[in-house]
């Protein structure tokens, strides 16, 4: 137990001192740079596995003396079982560093190890196990951790995708914007994705919360055996910047996480340009400035709810294979002969409309119209979707511990009750 307080002791040290390292910064005006997760994680591993074996050791000891001969039959067969487990496991798990391996080692040495002692002892009752349960519980926790993390799969990850510049300000390459590139999918709003194994459909979203920060996305995941629906959160946090909410799909042997780490709403709107003047009449066609935007005026109604004469002119966009109505007013001023022109636009398509003139001309009309355009806008998402198996061990050793602990603490309570009595 003293050992194993000093590990823990030292480990806390090592977390400490590296979460605090903002503080010193800013108190001394050091410039010491920040660890990231890959940093703790190389240092904690090394830390986990003594505590790990001590937890699965110390049960064995007696209270001041433990004869030798009664350590080795019981640790050799638990350990002997722990590598023919792990051995068997690394078949299905894949471990590429030796460190990872010795982790899972541990980890299930110290289920076997508590597994065997608690039926060794079974005969003490099960108020007396409660210490049994909690350590080979922690087993499995770590075990799901090891297992989750190390062989998780990010299934929206490829080589070559382009959704931020990996240039940095300084012209230098940004590692953090590659990175960025290869574990991110764009996914395009009712255009059904396919990423890895799954169909992915951005189906739609929601405005949501007090000052309409909050934004819920619904995604359907589809394949030949599994069909769900995923609804990861983001807020817009003017003074933050955007905060992602992750959503989960639990599976028996896997989680699929999945959360946004950018929208479209973030886009700057672009203002339209290449405006041109046309003169058309009822029924005729006519190019944007581009040429990528064919438009036929349709035809012409009285607008209502409008002071003065209002004509609505109905107008056929189409971009590719995408179309739209859309009804530029053109306003009459009965008392005064000033005109308004209330343009129509659609940033879908990237364009907009508006009616400068209407020349009567015998029982038709011609139409001056002014005719603007942009790059289409389209609602899409920046999606992350990572797979990790067999994240239930890490639940179920949460659970194991938490028993263990509870019938720990209620045999320790009866104890203590019998001797005041």
């Amino acid at each position: 137990m003293l050992i194993g307080s000093m590990v823990l002791i030292l480990s806390l040290i090592q977390v400490i001192s590296s979460t605090s390292i903002p503080i010193i910064n800013k108190f001394f005006g050091s410039n010491m740079a920040v660890p990231n997760a890959d940093k703790y994680n190389s240092i904690q591993l090394w830390m986990a596995i003594p505590i790990m074996a001590i937890m699965a050791i110390g049960q064995w000891f007696k209270y001041k003396n433990t004869p030798v001969e009664e350590l080795k039959q019981p640790l050799l067969i638990s350990l002997l079982v722990s590598v023919l487990i792990t051995a068997t496991l690394m078949v299905f798990w894949q471990f590429n560093f030796i460190g990872y391996i010795l982790f899972a080692l541990f980890a299930i040495w110290l289920i076997v190890a508590n597994t065997l002692f608690y039926f060794k002892t079974k005969k003490i009752g099960l108020l007396r196990s409660g210490s049994s349960i909690a350590h080979a519980g922690f087993g499995v926790l770590l075990l799901g951790i090891i297992v989750s993390s190390v062989n998780k799969k990010v299934l929206t990850e490829t080589q070559g995708a382009k959704i931020i510049s990996e240039v940095g300000e300084n012209g230098l390459p940004d590692a953090k914007a590659a990175d960025f590139n290869r574990q991110n999918r764009m996914v395009i709003k009712n255009k059904p994705e396919t990423i890895n194994k799954y169909t992915i459909n951005y189906t739609g979203d929601t405005t949501m919360g007090e000052n309409g920060m909050d934004k819920l996305f619904f995604l359907k995941f589809s394949n030949e055996n599994e069909n769900f629906e995923l609804s990861p959160k983001v807020q817009n946090n003017p003074k933050m910047g955007l905060l992602a909410e992750p959503s989960t799909q639990h599976f028996l042997s896997k989680d699929i996480f999945t959360h946004v780490n950018y929208e479209s709403g973030q886009d700057k709107p672009e203002p339209f340009a290449q405006f041109k003047d046309v003169n058309v009449a009822q029924g005729e066609s006519f190019l944007s400035s581009s040429g990528k935007i064919m438009c036929q005026v349709k035809s012409i109604a009285k607008a209502e709810d409008f002071d003065g004469i209002a004509v609505r002119i109905a107008v056929l966009a189409t971009r590719l294979n995408d179309s739209a109505m859309l009804y530029p007013v053109f306003v009459v001023d009965s008392k005064t002969a000033q005109t308004q022109s209330i343009p129509a636009q659609n940033d879908k398509l990237g364009v907009i409309i508006s009616v400068n003139s209407i020349i009567p001309t015998g029982n038709a009309a011609n139409f001056n119209i002014n005719l603007g355009e942009k790059e289409p806008i389209k609602q899409y998402i920046v999606l992350k979707v990572i797979e990790f198996p067999w994240i239930n061990l890490v639940w179920a050793g949460t659970i194991l511990v938490g028993l263990g602990f509870g019938i720990a603490a209620f045999n320790r309570f009866k104890e203590l009750k019998l001797v005041i009595k």
